[in-house]
């Protein structure tokens, strides 16, 4: 699914934090999605996903497109330090 350039900076902006997953650089795969890469922060990766499983839900655009879609986002955090949406 293809993410607009909009839905993708509120992602960053907006779902990822500073407390949560810290954004390095983003991959957009056009049809075949976005890859965020960047660092995973907070106490443990559990709580991180937590946090950004509830921001996702509650952001508007996010929350639109999940209910339009189906999908915004496969919520896959990778120990790698990378979030394919």
């Amino acid at each position: 699914m293809q993410l607009p350039r909009e839905v993708i900076q509120q992602l960053r902006d907006v779902v990822f934090g500073f407390d949560t997953f810290y954004v390095t650089s983003v991959e957009n795969y056009q049809a075949n999605g976005v890859l965020f890469k960047g660092n995973l922060r907070g106490r443990s990766p559990a709580e991180a996903y937590a946090r950004t499983a509830k921001r996702f839900q509650v952001t508007p655009t996010c929350a639109t497109m999940h209910s339009a879609q189906h999908a915004c986002c496969e919520h896959a955090l990778l120990t790698s330090g990378q979030f394919y949406c």
